[in-house]
């Protein structure tokens, strides 16, 4: 039988009115806004406890801690959070999911009724104590929709965010993630060589270095390999580390685990293009194989593991360069760009600004090399075709020879990719221009992950009876006309193809936006020759990406949903100044923040900013039902950048003083806006009619009713837990933990009264 918390009085505390309101009940620190009349006080009591005062409870299986250099008090790790009504002072223990969030404020409302849902982190914990958690919640929220309006302040919207972008917590969790990095003096290689060791008897290589259930590739690595990474190693390391290194490098059953895992990893990308199938830790180059080994430990569930990784990470960039540098061949070999290419996105998705940085300033070296090496040239590759008539030795040469040639268009390919995702990273412009590949798709997947020539063979067959025509797809004739993916063959990826295409217009998305920034900076002192040519890139881009959107099946779980999601968040970005939502979100401090702010008053009131209000929530709904195995950093930017564009037009929208949005609720009936494309939908974009809610962003979602866009805390704190419930079923990678506390450090800021939009 279940039993009701147990409630604890408290003793009385002793206080002085607020000057404003004359009330004891509401505590805060000298010099606060009261939370009732929002006056600035010398002296006033806060109603709930701080979040430094809370009790973390150990063993949180669900939110593990973060390492050193991300954990903070926003990072998941379960607290007991106190709750008091404002007629008692009483304490339930009641355990909650989260956080930073004391229970006074908006998010710590819906983290408690967010336990009681199913797909919620926790819910396996209490879930059969949730009926006794509604009746002591339902005295301070009275309906299940959660009303967060008779919490909320009523500040001016300049103020709010004037006082957002000044929190410390916002500014710090924006300097982890996507903000600006200010290096300082400790910052050097050196400084992490220390790490470059896993004690032998280590608990943490049994707990989270098992090998993957399933070994696609039956490489070993030797005693001699190892020597061999060790030798790269030293070849680097200062002196003063050499003898820490040598004490307690990792031995090669370590490593060969650690390889393994970047196997069953790498395989599941979906542009793959290192062929794992004939790949040997013997035969490759240390440079390759030690990129290889730093991958799988930067994403290791592990701390001391990822450190290890981080420190080899250091290795690697002075190391490649010495290999470039002393021979210049190198620079036109296979596997040492591949080396290059994957220290490059493992610095990018590291979480890590100092390592991002680096990575984003050398991307360009490995874009150079494969541009001197003609790789983007489609006369560079020759047809190769097996035939079942061939001898064993020919059609293993065959297959060697196919193997090499399509590493490199896929390595092209995914460099193409790479440099278009880390563009929508961090604003930059893309070193890859999608005019210069001129090359084919890379062929099928099937063909790719062949193990023989034999299984090769048989594959290339079975596709071929399919085939329709013998023409080459290539970017250009797609670009011009992408319902041609349609119709491609089948002896090309045709998955890949969508998104090679994709990140093509997202570099069109890039070039259309900057040319507006630098054409239109006032659109009353522009000419109309260059609106008109605004306006006709604009559209450029939005058929393109209609026509892709087109091919997509509409379901929950296809197998384009990367395609989908990207298709949804280059359509959001195409019509949204992200950069000025970013700055008045607080990424760069109050002074630029209240410069944007007409700016984005203004395009709140538009269809455009409708517009890309609903593709964002399409960003959540297809990050919702993406498979959590195939969950990638990627995704949880992508989720970010969404619920960041729905959370300040969630706010700005309210804006009594705005001529297009009245401070009632709109006329009209409620749709869920994250659901399939409607005439509904359609409506409120051009018109505003209806009162859109947000329903997908959780599995049980239908507890709340839906949310409506004015409810932006509870908006950021479920599409945090929703990342923290994809992302947990791999490991909890700093970058993605940075994002959720980046979301729950938005939350907590004072926010304007709800009102459905």
């Amino acid at each position: 039988m279940n039993r009701p918390p147990r409630l604890r009085r408290r003793g009385p505390r002793a206080s002085q009115a607020c000057e404003g309101c004359a009330t004891a009940k509401a505590r805060c620190d000298n010099n606060e806004i009261c939370q009732r009349c929002h006056r600035r006080q010398m002296f006033c009591v806060r109603p709930w406890t701080l979040a430094e005062e809370e009790i973390q409870i150990p063993g949180n299986a669900a939110y593990p801690q973060a390492d050193n250099n991300v954990a903070n008090s926003c990072s998941g790790v379960a607290h007991q959070t106190s709750i008091q009504t404002p007629e008692a002072n009483i304490e339930p223990d009641v355990p909650s999911v989260r956080s930073d969030l004391a229970i006074g404020h908006l998010g710590g409302l819906n983290d408690v009724a967010e336990l009681l849902v199913e797909g919620s982190p926790q819910h396996p914990q209490i879930l059969q104590s949730s009926a006794d958690t509604l009746g002591i919640a339902s005295p301070i929220f009275p309906a299940a929709n959660l009303d967060l309006s008779m919490f909320a302040s009523d500040l001016p919207l300049s103020q709010t965010f004037k006082s957002q972008s000044e929190s410390p917590k916002v500014l710090e969790a924006f300097e982890k993630t996507v903000g600006r990095w200010d290096p300082d003096s400790e910052y050097h290689r050196a400084a992490e060589e220390g790490n470059m060791f896993l004690e032998p008897g280590s608990s943490c290589i049994e707990g989270h270095l098992p090998y993957p259930s399933t070994r696609i590739s039956d490489d070993i690595v030797s005693s001699e390999t190892r020597d061999r990474v060790l030798a790269m190693i030293l070849h680097t390391c200062e002196p003063a580390n050499v003898s820490k290194v040598l004490s307690a490098f990792p031995a090669a059953n370590v490593l060969d685990r650690l390889l393994h895992h970047f196997y069953a990893a790498h395989a599941t990308e979906d542009d793959s293009w290192i062929h794992i199938p004939t790949l040997r830790s013997s035969e490759m180059p240390s440079e390759l194989l030690g990129a290889c080994i730093t991958s799988a430990a930067m994403r290791s569930s592990s701390p001391a593991v990822r450190r290890f990784g981080t420190a080899l990470h250091g290795v690697l960039h002075p190391y490649l360069f010495q290999i470039f540098e002393k021979r210049i061949a190198q620079t036109r070999c296979l596997q040492q760009i591949q080396a290059l290419s994957l220290y490059v996105q493992t610095g990018l998705w590291s979480g890590n600004k100092r390592r991002m940085e680096i990575a984003a300033a050398i991307v360009g070296s490995a874009v150079t090399m494969l541009r001197s090496g003609r790789r983007y040239r489609a006369s560079t590759y020759s047809s190769v075709v097996p035939d079942p008539a061939d001898p064993d030795d020919v059609l293993e040469k065959k297959w060697h020879n196919w193997v090499e040639q399509e590493s490199w268009k896929r390595l092209v390919f995914h460099m193409h990719i790479h440099c278009s995702q880390e563009s929508l990273v961090d604003g930059s412009r893309t070193p890859v221009s999608y005019a210069e590949l001129c090359l084919s798709f890379p062929q099928s997947r099937q063909l790719w992950t062949a193990k023989s020539a034999a299984q090769w063979l048989r594959a290339y067959t079975q596709l071929q009876s399919f085939e329709k025509t013998s023409q080459e797809p290539g970017l250009r004739e797609y670009l011009a006309n992408p319902l041609l993916l349609q119709t491609i063959s089948p002896l090309y990826d045709s998955n890949l193809a969508r998104l090679i295409v994709l990140h093509a217009v997202g570099s069109m998305v890039k070039d259309h936006l900057q040319s507006r920034g630098l054409l239109l900076p006032d659109i009353l002192d522009t000419t109309g020759v260059f609106i008109l040519a605004d306006e006709s890139s604009q559209n450029r881009v939005a058929h393109l990406l209609n026509s892709i959107r087109v091919l997509q099946d509409d379901t929950h779980s296809g197998q384009h949903s990367s395609s989908q999601l990207t298709s949804e968040l280059l359509s959001m970005h195409s019509l949204t100044p992200f950069e000025q939502i970013e700055i008045i979100a607080g990424r760069e401090g109050p002074e630029e923040a209240e410069a944007v702010l007409p700016l984005l008053e203004r395009w709140c009131q538009t269809t455009q900013a409708r517009k890309a209000v609903w593709h964002a929530s399409q960003v959540i709904r297809c990050l919702h039902y993406r498979d959590a195995q195939s969950f990638t950093e990627f995704f949880a930017v992508a989720a970010y950048q969404a619920s960041l564009c729905l959370y300040i037009y969630g706010t700005m929208a309210q804006m009594p003083s705005s001529s297009d949005f009245s401070s009632s609720p709109r006329s009209g009936s409620k749709f869920q806006l994250d659901g399939p494309d409607s005439p509904v939908i359609q409506r409120w974009i051009v018109l505003g009619t209806g009162i859109p809610m947000l329903g997908t962003v959780t599995s049980a979602s239908a507890f709340y009713d839906g949310m409506p866009l004015g409810a932006t805390r509870s908006i950021l704190l479920r599409v945090r837990d929703l990342l923290y419930l994809k992302a947990s079923q791999k490991n909890l990678l700093p970058l993605v933990t940075g994002i959720c506390d980046l979301l729950c450090a938005l939350s907590i800021t004072q926010q304007r009264e709800p009102r459905h939009l």
